[in-house]
């Protein structure tokens, strides 16, 4: 057991530069080990969380950010994490929820406002995914310039693809409606020259 307080900070700091050189299974140790100092460590959990990610342990991934959600509710990251594995799971509405819930824990969050976007899209709710675009652009402006771009091609595909949607929707509504009226022509019939509405209409003799 570690008694040394700054040993914990030692253990995450060293698994991050490992995970940021690539090498995950031996940054989930040294988080591990911080685990090991105190099993409640929001930080250690999450991170551990992100490196079983990029090595596509996805159920154990889960477990990790789950973990971290339950010590402390309030803290964004996690919450995306979990996000970023039902999204590749598919589980969209699963995705929905965590990336929500990252925004409100955050709201200034340029990742978790963008992959909400996407997941929206994958929902074909093209309004709210354009919307969740928005304010990502919004605080990409402000803190990853880097972004814009990139979120600016998604706004520019979203708002395409709402009108694509709205100009086929208007083209249905108008091929329903022609076709009520034919129906409703062909549903006249004539009886000793009078015009008699058949169907629910039609009184048996």
């Amino acid at each position: 057991m570690i008694k040394d307080h700054n040993m914990k900070k030692d253990y995450i700091a060293l698994g991050r530069e490992l995970k940021a050189k690539g090498e995950f299974e031996k940054a989930i140790r040294e988080f591990d080990k911080a685990i090991e100092y105190h099993q409640e460590i929001y930080t250690a959990y999450f991170e551990k969380g992100r490196c079983l990610t990029k090595l596509e342990r996805d159920d154990e991934a889960l477990k990790c950010f789950e973990t971290a959600i339950r010590i402390d509710k309030r803290r964004n990251q996690a919450y995306y994490g979990a996000g970023i594995v039902y999204f590749r799971k598919e589980c969209f509405e699963a995705a929905r929820g965590y990336f929500e819930q990252s925004t409100r824990c955050y709201k200034e969050s340029v990742t978790a406002w963008y992959w909400l976007g996407q997941t929206l899209m994958e929902l074909h709710q093209e309004e709210r995914a354009l919307k969740a675009f928005q304010n990502a652009l919004s605080s990409a402006v402000k803190y990853h310039p880097e972004m814009v771009e990139k979120i600016n091609e998604k706004i520019t595909a979203a708002s395409e693809h709402k009108s694509a949607l709205e100009k086929r929707i208007e083209e249905l509504e108008a091929e329903n409606k022609e076709l009520r009226e034919k129906l409703s022509e062909q549903s006249k019939i004539i009886v000793n020259g009078d015009v008699v509405e058949t169907g629910a209409n039609l009184i048996k003799g």
